[in-house]
């Protein structure tokens, strides 16, 4: 039975360039320190693990296990604190014929298991030198209801969380590095693609280094719940309540009104 009501955490964070020991540290920080907050969910930016500056040549030097052991650590944390963790990370596919990167997020259960791997469909200019592009988009079905993932770029265009939507998504997560040059972007895609599809979005973005900060939670109407600051390091929380989600759409006839 999944529960109506449930705490989530946007760790608003400062990623430090190239430093995985540095920015794993971190999230294993913030993962404690929002157990203690007694949060259900927490999410963290896009590829928080190593940065956004790293060139091609670097990505082809890195080790071939670079995530093995964050990511079981990552599993190891999940289920000794009980808690859901979203992490934006730079995950490499080495097949016979190549080594690929993408732009991911990991999803993980409070039993250490994990429940999804997204790759950023959408790849903004130079990221197409550096990554594939995945080919789906995710949604999970959990005690907190259906969880969506969104990957910055996603949200900029309509589809993506219309079709999660349509999967069934009541939240999308969208880990971000959203850039100052973009903010109004930002407030703009986050409470339309809310609006449009009736559902709750918890877009959580990086600080510094370009990044616009303001992670925040909108709610089904389009409306902002809890907002961070533009250039400072935090932990946002708020609690979700699901019952939004029937309630504004019994008033805001989209969804049945769409033809299919």
């Amino acid at each position: 039975m999944k529960k109506k009501k449930f705490k989530i955490a946007l760790a608003q964070i400062k990623i430090e360039q190239k430093n995985i020991e540095e920015n794993c540290k971190k999230i294993f920080e913030k993962i404690e320190e929002a157990a203690k907050e007694n949060v259900d969910i927490i999410c963290f930016p896009e590829l928080a693990t190593i940065g956004y500056t790293i060139t091609t040549d670097e990505l082809k030097k890195l080790p071939e296990d670079f995530n093995n052991t964050f990511i079981e650590k990552l599993q190891e944390k999940a289920k000794f604190f009980k808690i859901h963790i979203l992490v934006g990370y730079l995950e490499s596919k080495t097949t016979k014929k190549s080594r690929d990167f993408y732009n991911s997020c990991i999803f993980i259960d409070d039993n250490g298991k994990i429940l999804a791997n997204a790759r950023k469909f959408y790849l903004w200019k130079k990221e197409k030198t550096k990554f594939k592009a995945g080919n789906k988009f995710v949604v999970k079905n959990t005690k907190f209801g259906k969880i969506g993932i969104l990957l910055c770029y996603d949200l900029e265009f309509p589809e993506p969380a219309r079709i999660e939507c349509l999967k069934g998504a009541e939240i999308i997560f969208v880990p971000s590095l959203w850039s100052f040059n973009a903010e109004n972007r930002w407030h703009i895609d986050l409470a339309a693609n809310s609006l449009f599809n009736l559902l709750f979005i918890a877009g959580c973005n990086a600080v510094g280094d370009s990044c616009c900060g303001k992670s925040k939670i909108v709610e089904p109407d389009g409306s902002t719940l809890i907002e961070a600051s533009g250039t400072n390091e935090e932990l946002l929380m708020a609690t979700i309540d699901l019952e939004k989600i029937s309630e504004v759409r019994a008033k805001i006839p989209y969804l049945t009104d769409l033809k299919k």
